[in-house]
């Protein structure tokens, strides 16, 4: 539960990282060892693949430079390469497995022997042959040597009788089928030969200006796109931008190898409304920034481009980051570019008047709404939840239908936003309402898109509501969802039992406890409670850290009225927490040379004694001074050796210095009272000196420095004798 054991120069970043708003996610505990990663912590309630488009998932907004590192992709192009190849063979669709092993796989012999496609292809000699073709070249026309294996590629006179046995193909093929098929192969032997003339012949004569571009066409234009890289950047990216919104295969690649730099200089390359809309398409596929200007020209000159809905997928995602990771997170948007030095809070302002703009710019987008009815309201519900309109979410939502499990995933988690600005959370029957959505969504998330990251962003949503509402115990169980379930990246340094109450001991007062022991200990909890308490198996550790709280404020009477609810067997299940009282806080003091016993307490045992000791030192004057030592030297080493009395970080790390407070505060107290009626001069002194010791001002210190020098024939002295009266008015 503790950080004991660590460096003190990763304490003082604990000690900085604890400087968090009311609204944090715990994180800051471990930013000296590992950040949370941003991608984990972007807010994100609305799901990029509502219309289940694989072909998008790399180009989704993200905190990375591809989302997912862009692993992902779609295979439509080679669907529709097999579907071509099934045509020409006169195969059946029941042999598309069978096709794509021996067009995209490497099968042996033996295989192809029992392959069903492969069967039908040796039928048809002629497409047999080309198939040979491009099996036998298909490493050549695809080598790309890397640094470290340049000396490998090929020679020359390999490439030459390539192509010219490519070539000769070509020319007497008549099929148009295989003629595309020989002449993408010659294609790109051409390119990594590299033989540009050839290459630019080929494709000027089978491939530029093609009425209706199939994929091979939109295939051999990367290439072409590829040729121009370096030399002609402009017509490169315009090439670039065209096989991007038509062939999944190279969406990366193009994605890539584009450049937003002369957009201009791109697009008066672009003679037809439909192709100047697939430029503003990639620009505004890697924009990190706004981009409903792109958007606008889009749907202008291309209402019906395909990759419309993802660039307001990617907006949607963007406004989440912007306004919901800032508020609702508390951590900065996630591309480290984001609008360059602008304050956080002054960035929130003014995407929040962009948010107006781009919601009144989609409601104009009529034939969106049109085409993509489900989507564009759910977009829409989504953005009236952000601009805080309950009303206007919930007409979207009704509109939506959802007998398709993805979209009623995500409805749901709509609906429960959307409650919460309609409704007030502190009523226990809304809590039912939201109790029932928040048990679907649980019970639902397997196999739903990222349903990880919209769990861990409504329970981020759900903290800072609840929170505000007043409500902050259950706003520190929708915290241990969000940062202990669903974040993998939300390293926290502590141990199990500390996960579960971190929030609350940052932000919960005993009031606020109290009344979260009081829903612990309901009989009638509602749906909402009866989930967020799931993971506590018994309130000992709220109970805790109300005793430790209470202790915070030096109220020992409730503090003990607290801990006397837990059974004596919890401390020893508790982990390492004997271990953090070790040492017996009532004796044992290293300022005052006072080491090791055996005596060992549990927190419950140590403020019974305080208790004990204050009620005897009112009621027994001979005992008064020792008492008053006892209790001064106690609350002092509750903020050295027994800091798990007031702490569960060991100084800085939960949630702050301030817990000490009352440690110096109590201390200086009753070694006072100590002072007034000790006798023995001895025992003086040592009360003397850590009354030097613990003075906030110089002034006091040194005064008890020059009364501790009228000491220096007692034994405490002598063995202190170090300590000079400068050594005490300087000591901190």
């Amino acid at each position: 539960m503790t950080l004991r054991n660590i460096p003190r120069h990763w304490k003082l970043c604990i000690a900085l990282s604890s400087l968090l708003s009311f609204w944090s996610t715990g994180t800051g505990l471990q930013a000296c060892y590992y950040r949370a990663e941003n991608e984990e912590l972007r807010y994100m309630l609305f799901n990029p693949d509502l219309l289940q488009d694989r072909a998008w998932w790399s180009f989704f907004y993200s905190a990375h430079a591809q989302a997912f590192n862009g692993q992902y992709y779609s295979t439509r192009d080679e669907d529709q390469l097999i579907a071509d190849w099934i045509a020409a063979v006169g195969a059946s669709p029941a042999d598309t497995a069978a096709a794509w092993a021996c067009v995209f796989g490497a099968p042996s012999d033996s295989t192809l022997a029992v392959n069903a496609f492969y069967k039908k292809l040796k039928q048809k000699p002629a497409v047999l042959a080309c198939y040979q073709a491009l099996k036998q070249y298909e490493d050549l026309a695809a080598f790309e040597p890397a640094w470290f294996d340049a000396d490998e590629k090929p020679e020359p006179e390999v490439y030459d009788v390539a192509l010219q046995r490519v070539s000769t193909l070509l020319a007497r093929e008549q099929n148009p089928f295989l003629q595309k098929k020989y002449a993408f192969l010659l294609t790109k032997l051409a390119f990594y030969a590299p033989d540009r003339v050839l290459f630019n012949a080929t494709y000027n004569r089978y491939f530029k200006n093609v009425a209706t571009p199939g994929i091979l066409d939109w295939w051999a234009m990367h290439y072409k796109a590829m040729t121009l890289e370096g030399s002609y950047t402009d017509s490169a990216n315009y090439f670039h931008a065209r096989v991007f919104s038509h062939a999944t295969a190279k969406m990366m690649v193009s994605r890539q190898f584009f450049s937003r730099r002369n957009m201009s200089g791109v697009l008066a390359l672009a003679k037809e409304n439909s192709t100047r809309a697939d430029v503003y398409v990639l620009q505004e596929a890697i924009n990190p920034g706004r981009s409903l200007e792109g958007i606008r020209q889009v749907y202008t000159l291309a209402p019906d481009h395909p990759h419309l809905p993802m660039l307001i997928g990617r907006e949607v995602n963007k406004f989440e980051d912007w306004l919901g990771t800032t508020r609702y997170v508390d951590a900065t948007v996630s591309p480290r570019d984001y609008w360059g030095e602008r304050a956080v809070m002054g960035n929130w302002q003014r995407d929040r008047q962009y948010l107006d703009e781009f919601v009144k710019a989609l409601q104009a987008m009529d034939d969106l709404a049109k085409r993509y009815p489900a989507y564009m309201n759910l977009v829409l519900a989504n953005l009236s939840l952000m601009q805080g309109n309950g009303q206007a979410a919930a007409l979207h939502l009704d509109l939506v239908p959802t007998t398709d499990p993805v979209v009623a995933y995500q409805v749901t988690a709509f609906r429960t936003v959307q409650i919460t600005l309609q409704e007030d959370v502190r009523d226990r029957a809304v809590q039912e309402k939201l109790g029932a959505l928040y048990k679907t969504l649980l019970a639902d998330r397997v196999g739903q898109f990222e349903s990880q990251k919209i769990l861990f962003s409504l329970n981020t949503y759900l903290r800072y509501t609840f929170a505000r509402a007043g409500l902050v115990g259950l706003a520190g169980l929708f915290d241990h969802y969000a940062v202990d379930k669903f974040c993998y990246s939300c390293v926290t340094y502590g141990t199990f039992e500390y996960t579960l109450i971190r929030y609350l001991d940052r932000y919960a007062s005993t009031a606020d406890l109290e009344a979260l022991l009081n829903v612990y200990n309901r009989a009638d909890k509602n749906t909402l409670e009866e989930i967020l308490l799931k993971p506590h198996a018994h309130p000992h550790y709220f109970q805790d850290l109300l005793a430790t709280k209470y202790l915070r404020k030096g109220d020992v009477v409730n503090a003990l009225a607290t801990l006397r609810r837990i059974p004596d067997g919890f401390w020893s299940t508790f982990a390492n927490a004997q271990y953090y009282l070790d040492r017996d806080p009532f004796t044992v003091n290293e300022e005052l040379l006072a080491g090791q016993t055996m005596i060992t307490y549990t927190k419950r045992e140590i403020v019974e004694k305080l208790y004990a000791l204050d009620t005897a030192a009112a009621q027994d004057p001979h005992q008064r001074a020792r008492h008053y030592f006892m209790l001064g030297n106690a609350w002092f080493t509750f903020t050295t050796h027994a800091w798990f009395m007031l702490s569960y970080g060991d100084g800085s790390a939960t949630p702050d210095d301030g817990v000490y407070a009352i440690g110096y505060m109590n201390s200086r107290k009753y070694f006072k009272k100590a002072l007034e009626v000790e006798q023995d001069r001895d025992k003086r002194a040592k009360i003397i000196y850590m009354l030097a010791h613990l003075s906030e001002s110089k002034k006091e210190k040194v005064e008890y420095a020059r009364q501790y020098e009228q000491y220096e024939t007692t034994a405490f002295y002598g063995r202190r004798n170090c300590l000079t009266l400068h050594d005490l008015a300087q000591k901190n």
